[in-house]
């Protein structure tokens, strides 16, 4: 990228930010300068990958002499947070993915988010309670007998194909069962994709925050994620633009419709901004429609991106969200020749999604399309249980913040003051289990934020609040250190 072009790309967002941060902080300027910026980087305000301001730049419009601009530049070099390039700038640095990062990622995956054994568990931001009323009289020998077939389809089995096309249609993304793959749950959708449209060393463009899952994907592959910030209404295209013109033409994942860990929404009007980016710059989209069904306050939503005809990528969906985790059924859609290579690389992982699972969440599907109160019904309760977390949240812990989502089943809560791992340490002891907010970010970004699932029984809700009021006095006795410590 030309230093024209750089030039012109609208830093005003972060200079207000700084000059901000220099008068509300205290301890010398060189210091104070350095932190503000390192919360740029957190913040996701400075993306990774992306290019700092010239030093004089920053010194004419922060107020400060060059000297500290440089001191200030320095000391985040040696930190290892940004980069020097010669002839070209300093940069926010992006971390080579290195074997022990990748298995460090995997194991907080694992042994963390999966495999604990904390009696109440919010991490998993899916529901717990089988939809089993949808069946009424339906055999359990109905499964085995659907249509013949040996077990062995990569592609899945055509009832469920079917039944996934029609939700891709409701979303407004134009689908035939033959555009459509059954996967085991969105996650394995997610893998196959980015495993097979990512080479070691893209940059990745990714909402922040995100799914962790999609992070955890996008390392395994070797790439790099660079976070685009978002608010309410999802990807906020200046910044898209920003990071297209630093890192070039790139894979956007997303998550348009519900989004997790937010529950952020995007509109027609935004749509419109970013599909607009996204033909321009010939970007591959990834969409998740995993939450899409979930919106439950009254908003006019957008039809994903992969809707146009002018934009190439997949999108996935899954019945964990809507229905049931423990379904572990998901899909992916995508044109030729994309389809033919995710079907292969799906065969040689498993030889095929279990079809009896696949007949089984046919019919479910089926069933609530037949029955729309049940779909009705389950956005009130969705919709109640928020309220009831939030207003639980508001009585016992006070200081901590957040925002009603739109949609989706995750509450995202600032913890001013405090570190998200340590919390999460603290609340695992007091037996609640929670998502730390950077798991949701890249490079430490959104550390002292937790993801909450909400679609849990109230009297769960309240006991799980009451245990994290617990752990959110004992970590307050006991200040946690400053992750990154800035020294003279």
């Amino acid at each position: 990228m030309s230093w024209t072009t750089s030039k012109q790309l609208d830093h005003s967002e972060l200079f207000r930010a700084l000059r901000a941060h220099l008068r509300q902080t205290p301890g010398q300027l060189r210091e104070r300068l350095a932190s503000g910026l390192l919360e740029a980087v957190r913040s996701g305000q400075l993306s990774v990958g992306s290019r700092l301001p010239s030093e004089r730049l920053l010194s004419d419009e922060l107020g400060v002499s060059r000297g500290t601009v440089v001191a200030a530049l320095d000391h985040l070099v040696r930190r290892g947070v940004l980069e020097r390039r010669q002839g070209s700038g300093t940069y926010v640095r992006s971390a080579p993915v290195s074997v022990t990062a990748q298995a460090d990622e995997e194991r907080w995956l694992v042994d963390r988010w999966l495999k604990h054994s904390t009696p109440l568990d919010l991490a998993i931001s899916s529901t717990i309670e089988a939809p089993t009323g949808l069946l009424g009289d339906f055999p359990a020998t109905a499964l085995m007998t659907a249509e013949p077939s040996t077990g062995y389809s990569a592609v899945g089995e055509r009832n469920m194909r079917e039944v996934a096309a029609r939700r891709l249609e409701s979303h407004g993304v134009p689908s035939l069962a033959d555009d459509v793959m059954v996967t085991t749950g969105a996650q394995q959708a997610l893998g196959l994709a980015i495993d097979a449209m990512v080479r070691p060393g893209d940059r990745v463009l990714v909402e922040s925050p995100t799914y962790p899952g999609i992070l955890a994907l996008v390392r395994r592959a070797g790439a790099v994620p660079v976070p685009i910030r978002t608010d309410a209404h999802g990807l906020i295209p200046s910044e898209l633009r920003r990071a297209v013109a630093e890192v070039g033409p790139a894979l956007l994942c997303s998550q348009p419709v519900g989004s997790n860990p937010t529950g952020a929404v995007v509109t027609p009007e935004r749509r419109e901004e970013l599909l607009d980016i996204v033909v321009k710059n010939s970007l591959v989209v990834i969409e998740d429609l995993t939450l899409a069904d979930l919106v439950f306050a009254d908003v006019d939503t957008a039809l994903p991106l992969n809707a146009s005809p002018d934009v190439e990528g997949v999108v996935t969906g899954s019945s964990s969200k809507t229905l049931w985790g423990g379904l572990r059924v998901g899909w992916l859609r995508a044109d030729e020749p994309w389809l033919s290579r995710l079907v292969q690389a799906k065969a040689l992982q498993d030889f095929g999604t279990s079809p009896i699972t696949q007949h089984l969440t046919a019919q479910l599907m089926t069933a609530a399309e037949e029955h729309p109160t049940w779909m009705n019904d389950r956005l009130a309760d969705l919709s109640a249980r928020c309220d009831h977390l939030i207003n639980a949240l508001k009585r016992e812990i006070p200081s901590w913040g957040m925002e009603r989502p739109i949609g989706g089943l995750s509450l995202w809560v600032r913890t001013p003051g405090l570190d998200a791992q340590t919390l999460s340490d603290a609340a695992d002891r007091h037996g609640v289990h929670v998502m730390p907010g950077d798991q949701c970010g890249v490079d430490g970004a959104f550390s002292d934020y937790v993801r909450l699932c909400f679609d849990r029984d109230p009297k769960i809700l309240d006991e799980a609040v009451t245990r994290l009021a617990a752990a959110n006095a004992d970590v307050r006795r006991t200040p946690s250190p400053q992750r990154v410590l800035l020294r003279p």
